[in-house]
């Protein structure tokens, strides 16, 4: 337990937002701080009954903490204090700080498990000097008992908020008295262990250097725990920057001779950097490093007023550079391709935005700062959202918000194109750059950052130009013209390889080439292992439009299709009739080919305008999928009608987020509703469809054998499944090296869940990324895993991988899997014991 804090004020908005700023100095630890704002009404005015709720919510043994803002706040609560019993009454203090400051010293201390009177001391001391002035260090007198060290800033959001929280959270462990001095800022030293002093004056930007002084018996090991924390970037360093490195540690050219026969493990070498594959290829050239010019429109933007009008001006402009765009991809590759640019245009056409910046513009302020702070406040909602493929939008947002503004100052484009064939070394291609490569003399991409999904990797994807995303920063370091290796099979760069790796990487890649063409050539054969073992291969799906070319790839089926496009992005909810018509193409366009259609997997970190919900905390653990049903049960039934109409005796369905048999068992109560409504209005339907779950908590996993006698099949969703059992967003960079579905943990549980399945004659498929890892494939097969859902691209390898294995085998190394320790030691026993 911990103190418990109370915020009282007469505004129920100005509470809220306190509570909200004080949580994030509480650093993940779960400090009980309640709003106690404004009347019942939401009216101004401070509410009895709200702060009496408030009290008895937060109260524990630790006692609770109430700040006030002023007049009859206080009033009001020393009324309260006169009602609780005598020994409730003896742990409620009273904080005389202010409130703001006050809450924020108050939340950092009371996560540092201090005492009431503690927390109430620290809060009531704070200091609320806000005007900087400069303090050059000359001016600081150190004890002479006093020691101290520079340390430079090297995380991306310096010393604020999260990290100056850390900082005073660790300063605090010592007894020695600890100050904290921004040399470069020319700041006054801040008191290290007051959350307030630090947030007043010990702030600095990324690339500041910090003087840490510490003085007393335990000085020395101070400085040292606190330089660690600031050098090791307080946890928030991209992926690369840390001094460890993990996947992208720079390797030896002696360990690169290995990498090249796939021997890809992790190390701590030099000669080479480790990332995620987009495109397949073996590329040996010179690299050529693009680094954006810093842009003058914000010099520009002092010198005039830019009118609505001038901008209107330049989004037809860039609208129409869009069209241009659009129409060079679709003849260079194919309109799925071109199609990513609808967005692009959807959004520059978006009457919302345009709405808004003209407020902004009639308001005083000039267009050009109008549009880059409305589409900037849409690019921070998409970040805070946990559904990766909207944080992937955020890249076309700020590419869109670029074109504008560079049309709008006439400064001209930046094309990227080399002036000799070169691997393009970039910190994160934007989608329009990409579309605009010069294909001629870009033979294979290297990013920094960047996702498999963002639009740009799609374009490098469909292009066909080898490419390897998320390498790190320090690839951009690489001198331009250097010689290196692009292995983007596995996802390595090799730095000045010797001739040998060059010749190797030219017979690897002609190999590659053979060997698409002959899986392209099989994919329509089915899948079976070397002893006859038959296993189904199907493709993940995200739009009707998708479908028709899943065919090429020798997909036997769709094991997911996922509904979200119908729904996001408008004002209103997909009819009966729009949802229908979807269904029935896909239906149709499969044929005889099975279709798994997933119901709405949508909450509150995909926000639809026309569905109320909650601001949650955790979206991820909230109200979504299968509980959003629940809420809104009509937009469950509307899609179930469409897809019992679309059925053509090939359609299943698949309900999301199954938690327990209760949900299952109400969802199946709500689908049979709905089959008797058509009934009763005479509309045609298939009476017989499965019902199937997804296997993505691990409550279902473990309860698996239970769902078996109430479902007619099981998908293991291992993405969601992995983050739920490992406790991992997979969205933090910082907990990369946590988040992988090989896990033995992950593994049992698929293991116990196709166990509990055959008991009952249930099928079991994997739909999650996984499914397609040349490393997994092996296991889900020896686990008895029935079938795989995967993108279509990778359905030939996977089919091709499958031919060269026997069952047997498999079925004796999954169960040896299953006994190792982690995730590493899985993908090297697997990969030496499959030749991968």
């Amino acid at each position: 337990m911990m103190v418990g804090l109370v915020i009282v004020s007469h505004s129920q908005k100005l509470a809220e937002g306190v509570v909200e700023l004080a949580k994030q100095m509480t650093l993940g630890e779960n400090v009980p701080i309640i709003p106690a704002g404004g009347l019942e009404n939401g009216e101004i005015g401070t509410s009895f009954d709200k702060i009496m709720d408030a009290i008895n919510k937060v109260y524990s043994e630790d006692g609770v903490l109430v700040l006030m803002d002023l007049g009859s706040a206080v009033m009001t609560t020393q009324t309260c204090l006169e009602f609780l019993p005598p020994e409730i009454q003896s742990k409620v203090l009273l904080c005389n700080a202010p409130l703001v400051e006050g809450s924020i010293a108050a939340a950092s201390a009371a996560a540092q498990g201090f005492s009431i009177e503690k927390v109430k001391e620290i809060a009531e001391k704070v200091n609320t000097s806000k005007v900087q002035q400069d303090f050059p260090e000359e001016t600081i007198k150190y004890s002479e008992n006093a020691i101290a060290i520079d340390v430079k800033l090297i995380n991306p959001t310096g010393l604020h908020a999260r990290p100056a929280s850390l900082f005073v959270q660790v300063a605090s462990k010592f007894k020695s008295e600890i100050k904290v001095q921004n040399i470069t800022a020319k700041k006054a030293p801040a008191d290290a262990k007051s959350i307030m002093d630090m947030a007043v004056n010990g702030t600095g930007e990324k690339g500041d250097v910090i003087r840490i002084i510490a003085e007393g018996e335990d000085a020395e090991e101070a400085l040292k725990e606190l330089k660690e924390l600031v050098e090791s970037g307080f946890g928030e360093l991209e992926k690369g920057e840390n001094v460890n490195l993990e996947r992208n540690e720079i390797l030896t050219e002696e360990h690169s001779n290995k990498l090249v026969k796939n021997d890809i493990r992790e190390t701590t070498m030099k000669g080479s950097f480790r990332g995620t594959p987009i495109y397949p290829g073996y590329v040996v050239a010179p690299v050529w490093v693009y680094e954006r010019r810093p842009s003058k429109i914000l010099e520009k933007k002092k010198e005039k007023f830019i009118t609505f009008e001038e901008l209107l001006e330049a989004i037809k402009e860039v609208s129409d550079e869009t069209r241009i765009i659009k129409e060079k991809l679709e003849k260079e590759s194919n309109s799925k391709v071109a199609a990513i640019f609808d967005f692009h245009e959807m959004i520059l056409n978006d009457q919302k935005i345009k709405d808004d910046v003209k407020n902004l513009v009639e308001n005083g302020m000039s267009a050009d700062k109008a549009f880059a702070k409305v589409v900037d406040s849409w690019i921070d909602k998409l970040e805070k959202q946990s559904f990766d493929l909207m944080k992937e939008r955020t890249k076309d947002l700020e590419d869109i918000k670029n074109r504008v503004l560079t049309a709008l100052f006439k400064e001209g484009k930046k094309i990227i194109s080399p002036n000799v064939k070169s691997i393009l070394l970039i910190d994160e291609l934007l989608p329009s750059e990409t579309a605009l490569l010069d294909k001629e003399n870009i033979i294979g991409i290297a990013t920094a950052y960047g996702g498999t999904t963002s639009h740009a990797a799609i374009i490098a994807r469909m292009l066909g130009i080898p490419s390897i995303v998320g390498l790190g920063p320090k690839i951009l370091k690489i001198p331009n013209g250097t010689i290196v290796a692009l292995n983007s099979v596995d996802g390595v760069l090799l730095v000045n390889p010797n001739v040998k790796i060059k010749d190797e990487f030219e017979k690897k890649d002609k190999l590659l080439k053979l060997k698409e063409k002959e899986l392209i050539n099989k994919a329509e054969e089915p899948s079976k292992t070397k002893d006859g073992y038959r296993i189904e291969v199907f493709a993940n799906v995200g739009k009707v439009e998708e479908v028709e070319e899943i065919h090429k790839y020798g997909a036997e089926g769709i094991g997911l299709l996922r509904t979200e496009f119908l729904y996001v992005g408008k004002k209103e909810a997909p009819t009966e009739e729009e949802q229908y018509n979807n269904y029935l193409s896909v239906s149709q366009t499969m044929g005889k080919k099975p279709v798994v259609i997933r119901t709405l997997d949508i909450g509150g970190d995909k926000p639809l305008e026309y569905v109320s919900l909650d601001k949650e905390a955790n979206p991820f653990l909230g109200v979504r999928a299968i509980r959003l049903y629940k809420k809104y049960p009509e937009l469950f039934k509307t899609q179930v009608k469409a897809i019992l109409r679309a059925n053509q005796g090939n359609i299943k369905l698949m309900l999301p987020m199954i938690a327990s048999i209760d949900e299952v068992r109400w969802a199946k109560e709500i689908i049979n509703e709905c089959k008797s409504e058509l009934s009763s209005k005479g509309i045609k339907f298939n009476q017989k469809i499965e019902v199937g779950i997804m296997i993505e908590i691990p409550s279902a996993a473990i309860m698996s054998e239970i769902l078996a006698k109430e479902v007619d099949f099981f998908s293991i969703g291992t993405n969601d499944l992995t983050q739920y059992t490992l406790a991992v967003d997979r969205g933090n960079k910082n907990l990369k090296y946590l988040f992988d579905s090989l896990e033995p943990s992950i593994l049992r549980l698929v293991k116990l869940t196709v166990d509990n399945a055959h008991k009952y004659g249930r099928l079991v498929s994997v739909c999650g990324e996984v499914a397609s890892e040349k490393e997994a494939i092996p296991i889900l097969v020896g686990l008895g895993v029935d079938e795989l859902s995967m993108n279509p691209r990778m359905i030939p390898y996977a089919k091709g991988l499958i031919r060269t294995l026997e069952y047997s085998q498999l079925q004796k190394l999954a169960l040896k899997v299953l006994e190792l320790e982690n995730a590493s030691q899985v993908r090297e026993f697997i990969s030496k014991n499959c030749n991968l």
